[in-house]
């Protein structure tokens, strides 16, 4: 038994402690009767909404009890993709998804929190909280999210790469600096600046350049 069952159940057994030795009492129930018969008074000559107090229900309390002592419900994986802008910047994910209750079906939203540069599949599990069941409790969900494909870049760990190279343009080899721009995720475009390692190099046409700018990749450690 987890802790937190061990608590629940001592919770419920107040409450039941609670009932009982109320239903006991004579002092307890003659004021109880008392405060009644007031609010009931003041309704009728003041016109004094009556104060509703939240009944306690054994049957439900046992019902309650019932369902927790039934063994434990399965772990489903539900495979969910979210955009790559949800990874790079944080943010949350919300995921609808149909599931069977006592008296039927209805529509369940779930909520994730993806946190910033989160590994990927990001998972997050929601216990009981599944399709109901007759001979077990319910099930517990666990979504495992990955990015969707992007279509300007590419996650590889904390990094981005381009999927595609950026033209340097024609007349690269001639300027002794060089100036180029890049897109990344939405929400941001890189421009770097630097010396040109091409100027002035003999049959630099079939060169590449490889650079890699820090702090631009998933986390502060990545790159673009």
């Amino acid at each position: 038994m987890t802790q937190e069952q061990k608590d629940e159940y001592a919770g419920i057994f107040i409450e039941l402690k609670s009932a009982y030795l109320t239903l006991g009492d004579n002092a307890t129930r003659r004021q109880y009767d008392r405060d009644r018969d007031r609010d009931k008074a003041s309704y009728e000559v003041n016109g004094y909404k009556i104060k509703q107090r939240a009944h306690f229900d054994a049957t439900e309390v046992m019902k309650k009890l019932q369902e927790m002592q039934r063994p434990p419900g399965c772990m489903i994986d539900v495979p969910t993709m979210a955009k790559l802008e949800k990874f790079f910047y944080g943010g949350h994910k919300a995921i609808k998804r149909q599931r069977r209750t006592k008296n039927g079906m209805e529509m369940r939203l779930y909520r994730v929190d993806i946190p910033r540069g989160a590994r990927e599949p990001h998972e997050c599990s929601f216990r009981r909280q599944g399709d109901y069941q007759e001979d077990t409790q319910p099930d517990s969900l666990n979504f495992r999210i990955k990015s969707k494909i992007h279509e300007v870049v590419e996650r590889v760990g904390d990094d981005l790469r381009l999927r595609q190279q950026v033209d340097l343009g024609r007349g690269v080899f001639g300027e002794p600096y060089l100036a180029a721009q890049a897109p990344s995720v939405r929400g941001r475009h890189v421009l770097f600046w630097g010396r040109n390692p091409f100027y002035r190099v003999a049959c630099a046409g079939a060169g590449v350049l490889r650079v890699s700018i820090r702090g631009e990749g998933m986390t502060s450690r990545g790159c673009l």
